[in-house]
């Protein structure tokens, strides 16, 4: 798998679509790789689990972050 800093945002979503359909015929082990590929942690807590997961940033929050005044 790629990194996703290096990916275009259509690539991304065509990665996605390929794992959507292949994903039924994956086994345990491979579901697990993504997950950990995906989710930055769990957070269990009062009865609520909450997933993080790791995200591209758009193109305008990464030129936003990279402006100089």
């Amino acid at each position: 798998m790629l990194a996703a800093k290096s990916l275009s945002s259509e690539q991304i979503m065509a990665e996605v679509r390929d794992l959507h359909s292949r994903w039924p015929n994956m086994n345990q082990n491979e579901w697990r790789k993504i997950v950990e590929i995906l989710v930055t942690s769990i957070v269990i807590s009062n009865g609520e689990i909450t997933l993080n997961l790791c995200y591209l940033p758009t193109f305008e929050e990464m030129a936003n972050g990279q402006r100089v005044l």
